[in-house]
């Protein structure tokens, strides 16, 4: 097995970094993933962090007299519809309370991988409204898929490595945009395209050199049409029949089409690498020919003689 120098996350040759073997693109040597312990003590303040932040939810929707069954995070519809009034008046009294200890939720979930942004979605845009909860959100989605990134490059190797040809396609083509200088785009595409596993994405990304400066901000304008079509809704609550009601059909195919549109770019791009390589050969050719005719002169002229 070939080895290769590990590239850091900002997209740099790392020099300081060991050399590690790869397969694909992605490092199957985890020797440098840091100590399990390490990891146990990031996990342990996370919960602290996410158990105080659900604390403080709790007790401000208390003050403003939420029964036991209304407090703390809703992780359904039907719990955010109950909770819907105790949020607002909360949000309402201590707003800047309430959105910190929102936002550790989402980072929370965001940067482990777990499953139920589309919940907290609809409870920023009932909480916040949409001037404020997508703006909130899309920072959140953004800053917690970054840091599911960084925890995936610091501890993740085994994990990725576990996952093997699985990742082999997603290696291909990130390899593939980044030659071609359109890496941003198809980032952006596959962030806009809606049945893309987000979650495996942030996972393996530093492992197939995704640099973190294109993977932030494609996390932040790719996941924005999802992110408002989920807190819109949630500002209207009484008309949602269940999560998925948000996203029918007819809105995953204009997110589809969008993902599509992400990629003209790179289709541009192509099209106008391979004009120029046509006229810098033509070009070549006419030079080329021109360059003959003294050549030809000379022995035509040779020959009168």
């Amino acid at each position: 097995m070939a080895s290769s120098t590990r590239r850091a996350p900002n997209g740099g040759d790392a020099s300081m970094a060991a050399s590690v073997p790869v397969k694909f693109g992605v490092a199957l040597d985890a020797e440098h993933s840091k100590p399990a312990w390490l990891f146990a003590c990031v996990l342990g303040a996370s919960l602290v962090a996410v158990y105080s932040a659900l604390q403080v939810i709790r007790d401000l929707m208390r003050e403003q007299g939420a029964s036991e069954e209304e407090v703390g995070v809703p992780t359904s519809l039907d719990e955010l519809k109950a909770a819907h009034a105790a949020l607002q008046a909360a949000t309402a009294a201590r707003f800047a309370p309430m959105a910190a200890a929102f936002s550790v939720v989402y980072l929370f979930k965001q940067t482990y991988a777990i499953p139920g942004s589309a919940v907290l979605n609809l409870v920023a845009g009932a909480t916040f409204g949409t001037a404020v909860g997508l703006p909130l959100v899309c920072v959140l989605t953004a800053c917690g898929a970054s840091c599911c990134y960084l925890l995936s490059w610091l501890f993740g190797g085994r994990l990725v490595a576990a996952l093997g040809e699985r990742i082999r396609p997603v290696t291909i083509r990130v390899e593939t945009a980044a030659a071609q200088g359109n890496l941003f785009f198809y980032l952006l595409f596959a962030r806009l395209f809606p049945f893309t596993p987000n979650w495996a994405l942030n996972l393996i990304a530093p492992w197939v050199r995704v640099p973190i400066a294109q993977f932030a901000p494609s996390v932040l304008l790719g996941l924005l049409p999802y992110n408002l079509v989920l807190v819109r809704a949630g500002t209207l609550l009484e008309q949602l029949s269940s999560t998925s009601s948000a996203l029918d059909w007819t809105t995953l195919a204009q997110m589809a089409a969008l993902a599509l549109l992400a990629l003209l770019p790179t289709l541009f791009r192509g099209q106008a690498r391979r004009l120029e390589s046509r006229l810098s050969g033509s070009g070549g050719t006419d030079s080329g020919g021109s360059g003959a005719e003294p050549s030809d002169r000379e022995s035509r002229g040779s020959k009168d003689l």
